[in-house]
């Protein structure tokens, strides 16, 4: 078993981390897997399996907008969280260009996506020196829950003291539990780019007996129909003697367009509900005139409910006596309250006054 003198210096040029960028090479936002013998989702698909349970990757999962912003709201927030003084201080210091914050944000990034992380740390005798977050798929549990990393150590069990295992308290990570959702988008983005292409759902060029062409014949008018269709003066069509135009289901066009407008939206909350966060705050705008919207407590919502849902079991972990800590400690989220949000002042619910009041 390779001693812990060097142990960290060896993983940080096994894991080829930069030193401008802080962030390794054979990271890679494919696969959802750790390294333990699972087929990718993307070869999965290759081969021709999908659905089925199959998680999702992170690239689709970002190509879904509301999950993607909310993955840009949770980075911005956990970004501006300050790690308390009485945090071990190797939580509170970097490693070369690896800051505390973007370390912090990609173990909350992990718990979001994976439901669990781990870091790795430099121990000289009882105290901890550093730390830095495992990429995900270099790293598995075996049946017992020992952390193996292949890459270094291959089938032997390393040294667990050089590991912190965080989990979130979720049972599932978002990736794995979202993963229907994330595919029925990608389905509705097509179906929606497809009905772009053609504007009018369904059109049927009926030959009639005047026109008697080849096989050959009937394709190309059919081709050239639809290039017509999506010329930029496609709006007006001359149909050749022998041809009727038709068009089967337009009068159910715009029910169809407003199904996936709703479907669309529908998508939005579901995805606010996976990621746990306020469904206004994935809306693209939100302008009406008619809606009254809280949004002081919305922002109270998203430190208190949805940051709190990855900050505390990081905190309540590293608070423990292997993680360096000689008490409990929280993280301060005070900088994400301050201010107000979108231009609203005072508290989330207050009493008009005399003045305010009107018949």
């Amino acid at each position: 078993m390779l001693s812990l003198v060097g142990i960290f210096s060896k993983v940080l040029d096994l894991f080829k981390y930069s030193d401008t960028a802080g962030f390794p090479e054979s990271y890679t936002t494919a696969s959802v897997f750790k390294t333990g013998g699972y087929l990718s989702p993307v070869i999965a698909k290759d081969l021709g399996f999908t659905g089925a349970g199959l998680p999702a990757t992170i690239a689709e999962a970002l190509g879904v907008p509301p999950i993607h912003r909310a993955i840009a709201l949770y980075s911005t927030c956990i970004a501006q969280v300050k790690i308390p003084d009485a945090a071990p201080s190797w939580v509170r210091t970097g490693v070369g260009s690896i800051t505390p914050e973007a370390r912090l944000v990609s173990i909350v990034l992990d718990l979001i996506f994976y439901r669990d992380s781990v870091v790795m740390l430099d121990r000289q005798g009882d105290e901890i020196v550093s730390g830095v977050r495992l990429p995900y798929d270099l790293w598995h549990l075996d049946p017992v829950g020992n952390i193996m990393i292949p890459a270094l150590y291959g089938g032997e069990i390393p040294d667990q003291s050089m590991f912190i295992y965080l989990s979130s308290y979720m049972p599932l990570g978002l990736l794995e539990a979202a993963s229907e959702t994330i595919e029925h988008y990608h389905d509705l983005k097509n179906t929606i780019r497809s009905r772009g292409k053609n504007p009018i759902p369904l059109v049927q060029l009926a030959v009639t007996a005047e026109f008697e062409g080849t096989k050959a014949e009937l394709t190309q008018a059919r081709d050239d129909w639809s290039d017509a269709r999506q010329d930029p003066n496609g709006a007006v069509a001359l149909t050749p003697p022998g041809v009727d135009l038709k068009t089967p289901g337009a009068e159910s066009a715009n029910d169809g367009g407003a199904m996936l407008i709703q479907a669309r939206n529908a998508v939005r909350l579901d995805a606010a509900n996976f990621c746990n966060l306020p469904a206004a705050l994935l809306e693209g705008a939100n302008g009406a005139s008619g809606t009254y919207e809280n949004t002081l407590q919305t922002k109270d919502e998203l430190v208190s409910l949805s940051c709190a849902q990855w900050l505390t079991p990081i905190s309540s972990r590293l608070s423990q006596p292997d993680a360096g800590s000689a008490a409990p400690w929280v993280f301060d989220t005070s900088a994400l309250s301050a201010g107000d949000a979108k231009g609203n002042t005072g508290t989330a619910v207050a009493t008009p006054t005399q003045g305010e009041i009107t018949a």
